[in-house]
């Protein structure tokens, strides 16, 4: 739920083969996901992650309590450390062209995008983090909800055939859509 994950959420139907190797310091995942009909997963764009806050002015306050030995007792049991120091990861995903995939583009005002449509993605991330995303998701259906300032909610209808292609960062895609807004209006000037 959202209140479990304010980022992505909803219901992921998947398959998924995966063959895992490497080492226990850095192992290899390479995989085949299919996203399945069924699917309705939200995610949320965080606009707050851009951020330029750099903290002037925050103070943080601390229970002195907290952590001491003298409070908590010794410690009976040391926490094991994970060996893993990177992953390295690549998939092919699948998405059936029934499944409806979300797209919170600003969580302040609610503007989103809904799609659905068949796409062959490849996935990767290396063992220093960076994350690619290749190939096409050829839309069958969709909406685009835009809003302003909570007046006006106008729910665009995205045209079959509009494509989202991705060319490395999955946060900058390549996005070719027709969005048709039907307004019922009088013909006089």
């Amino acid at each position: 739920t959202k209140k479990d994950n304010p980022v992505s959420y909803g219901l992921l139907l998947a398959d998924c083969d995966a063959k895992i190797s490497g080492d226990l310091l850095i192992p290899r995942i390479n995989a085949g996901i299919h996203v399945r009909k069924g699917t309705h997963f939200v995610f949320d764009v965080q606009q707050n992650l851009s951020s330029t806050d750099k903290g002037e002015g925050v103070i943080v306050f601390m229970d002195s309590t907290l952590g001491s030995p003298l409070m908590d007792g010794p410690k009976s049991e040391k926490t094991p450390k994970s060996t893993i120091q990177g992953m390295y990861i690549t998939d092919n995903v699948k998405i059936d062209p029934q499944a409806v995939l979300t797209i919170i583009v600003d969580p302040i005002t609610g503007d989103s995008l809904t799609v659905k449509g068949d796409a062959a993605l490849s996935f990767a991330l290396d063992e220093g983090g960076k994350i690619s995303l290749t190939g096409r998701y050829e839309l069958t259906d969709g909406s685009y909800l835009v809003t302003l300032q909570q007046l006006i909610h106008r729910k665009f209808a995205i045209q079959k055939g509009s494509t989202i292609t991705w060319n490395g960062d999955p946060l900058d895609a390549d996005v070719d859509m027709t969005a048709i807004y039907k307004v019922n209006t009088s013909p006089a000037d």
